[in-house]
């Protein structure tokens, strides 16, 4: 472990006798001389064994990287929360000296770690479902469902929705959440799924695992204009019906120009109420003829137990599930997640350098901001002018 204390050769000591016979204590030795000045009360808490980080504090480290929080920003949250630095021992070292164990520790068994925990649930909770597959030990697939949302399911499958979507996850994996609509007209949850890529065998092992879970197909299934998804839903959902979410479609239509042909429709038989009244009718009667099939319903420990027990499961030496590479799809493009400051440090610092006229060297800074420049030299001066 690294210090931070300078030796200065203090004879500073006290020293203890302890007698067994008696039990008795005596000082041998005691000399209080320093050769240093010591340490004010109000400034113990900056010496390093004072500030250790509680279950709490090393928790919220763990749960704060899960939205892009660093170590520092979870150490400046913290101290908020506190009252103030003053308040709070731990400093942002500490942080960022936890968060690399968890990292080193955690790192290449993130994978195994998801999918034990999740068959711990599996088998001590009895309606919990859960599926995982692999491709050459690495996670490709997985799918669970809670107590709940099988629940749900068994009441309110006659109508359910699935979109892909992708999430700035670190292995770029496509989140697929099962949905459908209960009797208050709220959105309830019924199963959701993880998948590496949109092919038709991904999806087509998606969908039986949710079949597999509530052992019966929904009456009518909604997804986006995916034609792999579409051959899937076909494929093992045979005899559901498929229909397209109409929020895409309508958020495709200004791109097709159906917003301004309908448009057109409309401004040319606005000031005739017979041409208005039959656009209206026959607007009704398709309608009435696409949504006639249509079913709907109304609306001091170990740093690695320390780890094993906020993650909540033991880590593993042998890794038998690998995780997944990342994984470019729909929707990662240029949207990419957000980068930490390590990134950020780290890829500047792999930018090529420049010659700057000011120090003659190659370096990330020109002559506006060169240390040695005169200007900057003298600029701290001229704010006390």
């Amino acid at each position: 472990m690294k210090s931070y204390s300078k030796v200065t050769g203090c004879m500073a000591m006290i020293g203890f006798d302890r007698n067994v016979a008696t039990n008795k204590i005596t000082v041998y030795a005691f000399e209080d001389a320093h050769n240093h000045p010591l340490t004010e009360f109000n400034e113990e808490n900056i010496c390093s064994p004072n500030h250790p980080l509680s279950i709490f504090d090393q928790e919220l480290i763990v749960k704060a990287s899960t939205i892009n929080i660093g170590a520092t920003k979870a150490h400046k949250l913290r101290a908020s929360l506190k009252g103030g630095y003053d308040n709070f021992p731990a400093t942002k070292n500490d942080f960022k000296n936890f968060w690399r164990d968890y990292t080193t520790i955690v790192g290449p068994n993130d994978a195994q770690c998801v999918v034990d925990q999740l068959i711990i649930r599996r088998d001590n909770y009895q309606n919990f479902h859960f599926q995982y597959k692999l491709d050459d030990d690495v996670l490709n697939a997985m799918f669970w469902v809670d107590e709940t949302g099988r629940e749900n399911y068994s009441k309110f499958s006659d109508v359910i929705s699935m979109d892909a979507t992708y999430r700035t996850n670190r292995y770029n994996m496509i989140f697929v959440p099962f949905t459908a609509i209960n009797n208050h007209d709220k959105t309830i949850n019924v199963g959701a799924g993880l998948i590496s890529d949109e092919t038709i065998e991904s999806y087509s092992w998606l969908l039986e695992a949710f079949l597999s879970s509530h052992k019966k197909k929904p009456t009518m299934i909604l997804s986006d204009m995916d034609a792999t998804l579409s051959c899937s839903i076909a494929k093992v959902f045979q005899g559901c019906t498929h229909r397209l979410c109409m929020w895409h479609i309508m958020s495709k239509m200004p791109s097709k120009g159906a917003t301004s042909f309908f448009e057109k429709c409309v401004e040319s038989v606005i000031h005739d109420k017979e041409k208005l009244q039959e656009l209206v009718n026959s607007l009704q009667q398709l309608s009435e003829t696409c949504g006639k099939d249509v079913s709907t319903r109304s609306s001091s420990i170990p740093i690695k137990d320390v780890i094993e027990n906020i993650i909540g499961v033991p880590i593993s030496s042998d890794v038998k599930i690998k995780v997944p590479s990342e994984i470019k799809t729909k929707g990662s493009g240029k949207r990419s997640r957000i980068k930490s400051a390590a990134e950020k440090a780290i890829a500047k610092s792999l930018k090529p350098k420049r010659k700057c006229k000011g120090c003659n060297q190659f370096v990330n800074h020109d002559i506006r901001n060169c240390p040695i420049n005169p200007s900057n030299v003298l600029r701290p001066f001229k704010k006390h002018q």
